[in-house]
């Protein structure tokens, strides 16, 4: 969705104080593991992170998938594509003729 001026659904106030993200709930939960079993927040994270392997191992994935998400970000996804491009343009028209030919060339370019 693009930005348009103007448009009345954006919301103007920003994030809702008090709001919380994934993150901070994360690092919570992670504090509280370690606090009651007595380890350190790294050692909490490396279990939740055994345990999302053990079930992502058993078939499991979104608990692994979800975590991993969310704290590293999701893995790119390429589409390759061997389509053709048809492109229709106003020969008459000197700016529509430029901008076709500097996309064309930007075209090869990534080929």
């Amino acid at each position: 969705m693009t930005f348009t001026k103007g448009d009345p659904n954006i919301n103007r106030e920003g994030r809702p104080l008090g709001s919380r993200d994934f993150a901070t709930d994360f690092d919570e939960a992670v504090d509280e593991i370690a606090k009651d079993n007595k380890i350190t927040r790294s050692e909490a994270r490396k279990v939740l992170f055994k345990v999302a392997y053990k079930e992502a191992k058993n078939g499991s994935y979104p608990f692994y998938k979800d975590i991993h998400d969310r704290i590293y970000g999701t893995a790119v996804n390429k589409i390759e594509s061997n389509s053709n491009l048809d492109i229709k343009v106003d020969v008459t028209n000197p700016k529509a003729l430029e901008l076709a030919n500097e996309f064309e060339q930007k075209l090869k370019e990534t080929l």
